[in-house]
């Protein structure tokens, strides 16, 4: 099975030959005519030992989308029947792939969780991406559309729970208390992962590592998704 990085090197290859060069395809996404990035991608230009081969990464493969206007998700999937690129139109009526396809294709981003922002908008700092393996890919195919994200967890708080290294896997399609489970929140302008548990008389305990707290109501918890998976870097 082809990675995401094989199958986005494979598309600029093909963005490419529609522009006939790499300096014009440069200009068409408003870079330099002589920048070499593309050109380090394409021909897998060792970086050094411990990075690699250069690559492309989430965040260049969605702007390639945006500034092409490509469907969301077009630099990740494999095209068996290529066509070539339409010239751009003043309006883009594309349709994008829908998010499970997107995650079909196994990449998602990782971002590094964020400490505390009063302005109610999650900014996380993006740090990478992940590949998931098929068991996954097949889990979250059958179970609905799911909207994961990646964080890497940075709170002491949940450093039992969540060790430091770990990924935690967050279906941001899940804006509301589901059910008992570990919960990505932003509580009071801080961001927390908190186990959430409803009591038999109604209310509910919101457990961190370190201490227990009861709640009569989540109101004044704003859900950012539900975690789904934890990867554990467990050194052997």
């Amino acid at each position: 099975m082809e990675t995401v990085t094989e199958i986005r090197r494979q598309n600029l290859n093909f963005l490419i030959e529609q522009y006939q060069t790499i300096a014009n395809l440069n200009l068409a996404l408003g870079r330099p005519r002589h920048d070499s990035t593309l050109s380090q991608i394409r021909n897998q230009v060792k970086i050094n030992k411990r990075k690699g081969l250069r690559s492309m990464g989430i965040a260049m493969a969605r702007s390639i989308e945006e500034k092409l206007h490509l469907p969301v998700g077009w630099m990740d999937k494999i095209h068996e029947d290529k066509l070539p690129i339409q010239p751009r139109q003043e309006e883009d009526t594309t349709e994008p792939i829908p998010l499970s396809e997107i995650q079909k294709i196994t990449s998602i981003p990782v971002f590094i969780q964020p400490e505390k922002d009063l302005s109610g908008n999650c900014n996380p700092k993006l740090k990478g991406e992940i590949q998931l393996p098929n068991m996954m890919i097949d889990q979250f195919s059958e179970g609905g559309e799911h909207n994961l994200q990646g964080y890497i967890p940075t709170e002491a708080a949940m450093f039992k729970t969540l060790p430091l290294g770990s990924i935690v896997l967050v279906d941001t399609n899940v804006k509301k208390y589901i059910g008992d489970g570990l919960y990505f929140l932003r509580i009071n302008g801080f961001y927390k992962f908190r186990k959430i548990t409803q009591l038999i008389n109604g209310n509910y305990e919101i457990e961190s590592d370190l201490k227990k707290e009861i709640a009569e109501e989540l109101n004044s918890i704003y859900f950012i998704g539900k975690v789904t998976n934890i990867w554990l870097n467990v050194k052997v």
